[in-house]
Formats: structure tokens, C-alpha cells, sequence
């Protein structure tokens, strides 16, 4: 009986000694964050540069007519896209408004009303391959239809690449709707629909025409974005009009081929355009607001329940004990340090691109292989600073390059007369290489295509062009 008294009381002892131990670590941790961090030179700079964007008002503004892309084909993109740009300002000042009261709260459902055969060709053309151009062979009739029933959506598009500048003039928050980019991208597809109908007719001015149009206004919204989604759709729609485009030069007389290429196409993609800086000053002013936004309404940053959404009993405990140790503003100039050294990192030369992403990979590495501080220990625990993720946006920006060049030597090859059986031989003996390695481009004898590897890992990094 006696020694079982005596181990309660030396297990009563230890318990208490490891209660007092973790409530002193606590209370250590608690002192030394006391006080965040006044905002850093990096972070400041990044405010700076936000701040001083040259402004674009509304009616010059292409992403303002974005907004209202998606409205029904009897009212104005324009004047949409200007209600809405109001009440997002609105919304964003005050969080009471409810977002149901979007002025455009549904997209016009256009497609719904496609027959089948439209939706099999646009099914068939959702990759810019061999069986995609079967079908644009086979599918005139199609085509004609397609754009016919949609003639109200190829007129908002060519209004859309008419424009010279994009400016997102409020930053980028989880409670404003995003642009309808999917709708944006059907309008550059009928675009291009026209330019094949066109190449048939042998009408190659007006194919250049619009392509090059096309491509100018893509490029300069990929050097105008201020948050990653609009510098990846820029990336999208390039990397769509390269591939898509191709196809409609392939369709003109090969007589005429050199005459069709728009002119844009033979400028390289230019330090500005790929340039990750403007659109990473967005992602760290999004992070401030968000982060703001969490403090005025004492959110709960622990991941909810993941069934329920909610947040369990736990989890509010956790976070009161976590919350105090949290440093925002240290974690937002980590971010913003981040962030420059990244964009810097690669506004460099192609040819040492591929060291710079080796580079950020070993930051990764050591940064998932270090402690968290005892200084802002909720920050470094789940604000991680994930370098490569943002790392892979920037080479997929600049694969476009790649892209561009074998766009290019596709169709000068073709123009020359080269047949497919003699294209392996003359991309070893082209001037124009791949510009990360300075290696030839590669030909794929099954699917006939030209083919530029880029840095992005898996299927997004390999780029196709049938010939």
C-alpha cells in the first residue's frame, strides 16, 4: 500500500514537473513575442511599387471589360464590367455586403445551347494535336455553325484583344468574384475558328491580322498582371495561340505560308513580359490584406475540421494558444524578402534558368530541413515559405520562349518546303535552339510535331506542334 502511495506521489511530482516545464517554455515563448516587427525594407518596397502602378481608367481598361464578358449577348461587357469594378471596391471596403448582390451573379450559359457536333469538335480540339486537326479537316459545316451561333461572343473577343492596356485595380481577394477567364479563352478559340475559315479561303492578310492581334494583346497582359492568376492565364492563352495558330498556317497554301506568320511572332518574348515581379508585388499585397483581414476579425488560421468545414472545440483552444506567438508582420516581410529575391532569381538569361530553379530547389530543401525559431513560431509553422512553388509559375512563363521558337521554325521549315521526313535532320542543322541548352528541338515521328521540353516538370513543360 505504501509503495503504491508512494508512486502516485512520484507520478503526481512528474506530471507536475512536466506541467510547469511546458507552462515556463510557454511563458518564455509568450515574452519573446511580445512585439512583431515594424514593416522591412523588402515589404516596403513591395508597397511602393504597388502604389505606384500606373493607374488605367475603366473605359481603357481591358480588364474592366473582362468582368462583364460574361454577360448576355443583349447587354454591354463594358458597362457590366464597370458595375461590378464599383461594387467589388465596395465589398472590399465593407465586408457586410452581401456577395450575392454581385451585379452579374451567373455567367451566360451559352453552351448549353451547342449542338452536338459543336460540342464533339470542341471536344476533340481541347489539345492541339493530330486528331484535332482530323477534325477541323473534316468539320467545315461545323465551324460555319459554331461561329454563327456564337458570332455575339468572336465580337466581344476582337473588342477584348483591341485593347492596350490591363490593370487589375483592386487586389486580389478570396471574397470578389475572378474574371470569367474560361469565357474569355472560347472567344480566342472562335478567333481562331475565323482565322482557319479564312486560311481555307486563302485570305492569309486577314489571318495574320487577327492572329497578330491576338498574340499582342496576350503579351501585354502578361507583362500588365498583377496577380499569378492573370500572369498564368496570359501563359495559358499564348501557349493556346502558338499551338492553335500553328494549325491555321499549316491550313494556307504553303505558297503564302511566310505571309500568314504575324509579325509579333518573330519577337522574342522580352525581359518585361516575362518578368515575375509585378505579379508577385500582387500575391504579397493580397497576403497583406488577407492577413489584415484575419486580425480585424480574430480569424482561426488552423485548417477547419475537414469534414464538417467547422471548427472544432480543439482547434479554438489550439489557436488561442497558438495566436500569441504569431507574428504577422515578421511573417509578411519574410514573404515579401521572398518574393523579390524571387522575381530577381529569374530575370536572368535563359541559359542559366535551369541553375536558378536548381538553386531555389536546395532553399526548399534547407528550409524544410530547419527548425522553427522560437520568434514568430506559429509564422514559420504554418506560413512556410515555399520557394519552388512559386518558382514553378516562373518557369512556366519563361517555356514560352521555347514555344515561340519552335512556332516559328515550324513554319519556316514548311514555307521552305521541308517535308515531315526530313524535319529531324534540319532541327540539328536549325540555328534556332532550345534556350535554356542550346540543344536542337525534337521531332516526334508518331504524332508528326515539333517538340520544345521546358523546365515546367510533368505535361505542362512539353510543348507540341504538329507540322
Amino acid at each position: 500500500m505504501n509503495l503504491v502511495k508512494k508512486g502516485s506521489v512520484i507520478f503526481a511530482w512528474v506530471v507536475g514537473a512536466v506541467f510547469t516545464a511546458i507552462l515556463l517554455a510557454y511563458i518564455i515563448l509568450f515574452v519573446i513575442n511580445l512585439k512583431d516587427q515594424p514593416p522591412s525594407v523588402p515589404a516596403a518596397k513591395i508597397t511602393q511599387l504597388y502604389q505606384t502602378r500606373n493607374i488605367v481608367i475603366d473605359e481603357k481598361n481591358a480588364y474592366v471589360f473582362i468582368l462583364g464578358i460574361s454577360s448576355p449577348p443583349d447587354m454591354s461587357p463594358m458597362q457590366v464590367g464597370r458595375e461590378r469594378n464599383e461594387w467589388i471596391r465596395l465589398l472590399l471596403a465593407d465586408p457586410s455586403i452581401d456577395t450575392d448582390s454581385d451585379p452579374l451573379a451567373v455567367d451566360h450559359d451559352y453552351r448549353v445551347k451547342r449542338d452536338e457536333y459543336v460540342a464533339g469538335l470542341s471536344i476533340a480540339c481541347s489539345i492541339f494535336d493530330i486528331s484535332c486537326v482530323t477534325a477541323l479537316e473534316t468539320s467545315h459545316n461545323t465551324i460555319l455553325n459554331w461561329l454563327a451561333s456564337e458570332q455575339w461572343l468572336f465580337d466581344r473577343y476582337k473588342s477584348l484583344i483591341a485593347f492596350s492596356e490591363y490593370f487589375e485595380p483592386t487586389p486580389y481577394d478570396v471574397r470578389a468574384p475572378l474574371p470569367s477567364y474560361s469565357i474569355v479563352l472560347d472567344g480566342q478559340k472562335l478567333l481562331f475558328l475565323q482565322s482557319w475559315i479564312l486560311a481555307e479561303q486563302g485570305d492569309v492578310a486577314q489571318v495574320r491580322t487577327l492572329l497578330d492581334q491576338d498574340l499582342i494583346f496576350w503579351r501585354m497582359v502578361l507583362g500588365n498582371s498583377d496577380s499569378l492568376i492573370s500572369k498564368m492565364i496570359a501563359t495559358a492563352a499564348i501557349s493556346r495561340h502558338f499551338k492553335m495558330a500553328n494549325l491555321v498556317i499549316r491550313n494556307t497554301p504553303k505558297s503564302l505560308t511566310h505571309e500568314a506568320v504575324p509579325p509579333s511572332w518573330r519577337n522574342p518574348i522580352d525581359a518585361y513580359e516575362r518578368s515575375m515581379q509585378r505579379c508577385y508585388v500582387g500575391e504579397w499585397i493580397f497576403a497583406d490584406n488577407s492577413v489584415k483581414n484575419n486580425i480585424k476579425n480574430d480569424l482561426n488560421l488552423l485548417p477547419p475540421d475537414y469534414e464538417s468545414g467547422d471548427y472544432s472545440l480543439w482547434s479554438s483552444m489550439l489557436w488561442i494558444l497558438m495566436e500569441p506567438l504569431w507574428q504577422p508582420q515578421e511573417s509578411l516581410n519574410i514573404h515579401a524578402d521572398m518574393l523579390l529575391k524571387l522575381s530577381k532569381h529569374f530575370d536572368i538569361a535563359y541559359d542559366r534558368v535551369d541553375e536558378a530553379l536548381e538553386e531555389v530547389g536546395n532553399i526548399d530543401n534547407k528550409l524544410s530541413q530547419s527548425f522553427p525559431r522560437a520568434y514568430n513560431l506559429t509564422g514559420d509553422l504554418l506560413f512556410v515559405q515555399e520557394y519552388m512553388n512559386f518558382a514553378q509559375y516562373a518557369v512556366r512563363v519563361t517555356d514560352l520562349e521555347g514555344l515561340r521558337r519552335i512556332a516559328v521554325l515550324s513554319v519556316d521549315l514548311r514555307a521552305s518546303g521541308i517535308n515531315a521526313n526530313a524535319v529531324a535532320v534540319n532541327l540539328e542543322q536549325a540555328t534556332s535552339k532550345n534556350p535554356y541548352n542550346n540543344d536542337p528541338f525534337e521531332w516526334d515521328n508518331e504524332q508528326s510535331a515539333v517538340v520544345f521540353t521546358g523546365l515546367e516538370p510533368g505535361d505542362r513543360g512539353k510543348h507540341s506542334l504538329v507540322y
